[in-house]
């Protein structure tokens, strides 16, 4: 049975390991890699849209993103990116 998870929960704010981290938001690889690198900049607050993001969030998740993507082109020197954001119920995940 598949739980839907609300927004006082996040399947991303567990114990695994930090790439970085700011006061706003932390980086972690995904799970499921779809390329070698594959990352998520998570926020630390729970919310369903990165357009209810405050001004102050948005620098802090620029900022991870900027660092993250540094980190990459010098470990995995990748042809290009992929940067998706997450909106509404497009950003409620289910865990079986």
């Amino acid at each position: 049975m598949k739980k839907k998870i609300t927004m006082n929960e996040s399947p991303f704010l567990d114990d695994r390991e930090h790439l970085f981290e700011n006061s706003i938001g932390f980086v972690i690889f995904d799970n499921f890699p779809v390329s070698e690198g594959h990352s998520l900049v998570i926020p630390k607050r729970v919310y369903s849209s990165y357009f209810d993001s405050t001004e102050e969030e948005l620098r802090g998740l620029n900022e991870l993103m900027f660092q993250t993507k540094d980190y990459l082109d010098k470990k995995f020197k990748p042809q290009g990116y992929n940067c998706l954001l997450y909106t509404s119920d497009a950003a409620d995940e289910e865990d079986s």
